[in-house]
């Protein structure tokens, strides 16, 4: 058996991924793909990924993508600690989380692409051929026009702005309706819904629209952040490590 994780360590899709593979005690091969430079959009990465996203799981050759999706693959071919619900209706509140975890990428996208330490930021400092050549590098054209946007459309309007954070804010009620009811998102089991969704909450308390994510507002939600982030494995997988950056110590 051989597993490789190409990711780019602490982005959210990447921790989803590399949290997964720790909480379930599985081993494999790291191979840290530095999106500052671009590596995602390399020939040799775009055979394995073809819409040029990190992460990517390669098991005995073929190569797995999207997160939400490897997550589960995971779980399915590795079943010791099951990160799935045991009955249907538990796993498809399970998969209803990994979807809204992929459309929550969208709002914070718009806000982090626009900050300093994002790809868009580190675009602005190529010339005009340079950053025609990276923007045709981009497979999904919704990603691209992101990147154009942030670079040389003026960023985003206070309405575009607006709409993300209702979208965030959705999201978040969501969730604090569904621990109301039990204790972790898709019933009363730890489960991929609860990794897939964690980052993004994380991240959203942490910098994308921290008022939002209080304990004054969102009390469950606030207690599940904490005891998720207060997991072992969870304070393994976030924290810098070796893994998550370039192996020559680049930015």
């Amino acid at each position: 058996m051989m597993l490789e994780l190409y990711h780019a360590g602490l982005t959210a899709c990447s921790k989803k991924t590399r949290l997964c593979l720790r909480e379930k005690g599985i081993p494999y091969v790291s191979h840290f793909v530095n999106l500052k430079k671009f590596e995602q959009h390399k020939p040799e990465y775009l055979k394995l990924n073809p819409n040029g996203l990190v992460p990517t799981l390669v098991h005995d050759g073929v190569a797995i993508i999207e997160s939400t999706v490897i997550n589960e693959y995971i779980d399915e071919v590795f079943p010791d600690v099951p990160l799935r619900p045991e009955d249907a209706a538990g796993r498809a509140r399970m998969r209803v989380w990994g979807k809204l975890a992929d459309e929550a990428l969208g709002p914070n996208m718009m806000v982090t692409f626009s900050g300093a330490g994002g790809i868009g930021n580190a675009a602005r400092d190529l010339d005009d051929a340079a950053l025609d050549k990276i923007l045709a590098g981009y497979p999904l054209r919704d990603r691209r026009e992101v990147v154009r946007k942030v670079v040389r459309g003026g960023g985003f309007s206070e309405a575009e702005f607006a709409a993300s954070k209702e979208k965030a804010g959705f999201i978040l009620d969501r969730a604090e309706h569904c621990l109301g009811e039990a204790k972790y998102l898709a019933g009363d089991t730890f489960s991929l819904a609860d990794i897939n969704m964690l980052p993004f909450i994380d991240r959203y308390q942490e910098r994308v629209v921290p008022e939002l994510v209080s304990p004054d507002r969102l009390p469950k939600l606030c207690a599940w952040l904490e005891e998720m982030m207060a997991r072992p494995k969870v304070i393994e997988t976030y924290a810098p490590s070796e893994e998550t950056r370039p192996k020559d110590g680049a930015a």
